[in-house]
């Protein structure tokens, strides 16, 4: 048996499609593999020109392949348009390889083709859905901007004139009662204000449409900023927040807004959660690099196995689900995610009726990536 009909057995035997020519495209041989992706038979189509299987505008061109390959030189691959015995037309990509037979003055290439259609089919339907969801993502944008201004506005005339109600700066309100119902409208307000913020910028960040506005600040300010706005609400129930700092607190890198955000939503967490008469401290430490933040309350602490679940947005610990008050699970998410845009890091330590701490670090200073 001759080394070329050897060669032609092998061949044959081989799972994949294969396709062997010569410099003029006339098909030399054609495995069962290859009958089976076209649909025709070897004897219908060795010795015709490569046309009846791919069509002269889709296959690569004969010149090209003389040209680029080299015997024992690298495969040239293709994505090629294909026809098969019924005229259906169908994707593949095909590996050209070129080889010299003894017997014959001119060169050989052989083609080994897979059948993409479903690959093909696949990156169509990934395209559809990606621009699906970019236009989602634009309508997602456009709507949470319309309904931000829609409901800020009622919401500070809301909050401001119950101010004024309260404070009784036209004169007496004639009941105590109508003091308490003007806090309470107040006290509602601000904790809906709150919680629309959350929830928008939790949204302009999925659709990635959150901006930071990083410069160096005082990290200092940010966490006494976040003392005095959470005064109120922990006067209200009975909770001392307290500061625990080093001398010399250094600047940080950040966006003042986000900082502030991510300090005030963990403090609003703390003083949620704990009874009355509990403390909650903030302390922080600072080296060369890399500021660390803790907010530490003595609340009801948080089960293990709910630590990680309630970083996801609107997701909340299986004891706090009843408590008064809970919120829609963004406050921690949120926070999470700032820190993250920051380069940083959120954690949570915390055993159940023992008190919770939340650590966040972040880079001090700029990083170059």
């Amino acid at each position: 048996m001759s080394r070329e009909s050897l060669d032609e057995i092998v061949i044959g035997a081989v799972s994949e499609p294969i396709v062997a020519f010569d410099s003029s495209g006339v098909v030399l041989l054609f495995n069962p593999a290859a009958e089976r992706l076209f649909g025709r038979g070897a004897n219908d189509v060795v010795g015709c020109g490569i046309d009846v299987l791919m069509p002269v505008p889709a296959r690569l061109p004969l010149s090209t392949m003389l040209a680029s390959s080299t015997v024992g030189g690298n495969p040239i691959v293709h994505e090629v348009l294909c026809h098969s015995a019924d005229g259906v037309a169908f994707p593949a990509l095909v590996t050209v390889t070129r080889a010299a037979v003894s017997s014959r003055t001119g060169p050989i290439f052989v083609a080994t083709l897979r059948d993409i259609t479903k690959l093909k089919e696949d990156e169509a339907e990934l395209d559809s859905s990606r621009r699906a969801a970019e236009v989602a993502n634009v309508a997602k944008s456009e709507f949470l901007a319309r309904m931000n201004h829609g409901l800020r506005t009622p919401l500070n005339a809301i909050i401001g004139f119950s101010e004024m109600l309260e404070e009784e700066i036209f004169g007496p309100l004639g009941s105590d009662k109508y003091r308490e119902y003007a806090r309470d409208i107040r006290d509602s307000g601000r904790h809906l204000f709150a919680l629309m913020n959350n929830l928008f910028d939790m949204a302009r960040i999925e659709v990635g449409r959150y901006e930071l506005n990083r410069r160096m600040i005082e990290a200092a300010s940010v966490i006494e900023w976040a003392r005095l706005h959470a005064r109120k609400s922990a006067d209200d129930k009975g909770v001392t927040v307290t500061i625990n700092l080093p001398v010399g607190m250094p600047r940080v890198y950040a966006d003042e807004r986000a900082l502030r955000q991510v300090v005030q939503n963990l403090v609003a967490n703390a003083i949620k959660y704990s009874s009355t008469g509990g403390v909650v401290e903030i302390g922080a430490t600072a080296d060369t690099t890399t500021l660390t933040v803790v907010v530490r309350d003595e609340g009801i602490g948080i089960a293990k196995e709910d630590q990680e679940r309630i970083l996801r947005p609107f997701e909340r610990g299986r004891d706090i689900m009843h408590t008064e008050d809970g919120g829609i699970g963004l406050g921690l998410p949120l926070a999470s995610h700032l820190v993250e845009m920051h380069g940083g890091k959120l954690w949570i330590e915390s055993h159940l009726d023992e008190g919770t701490n939340v650590w966040f670090s972040i880079p001090r200073i700029p990083t170059i990536s």
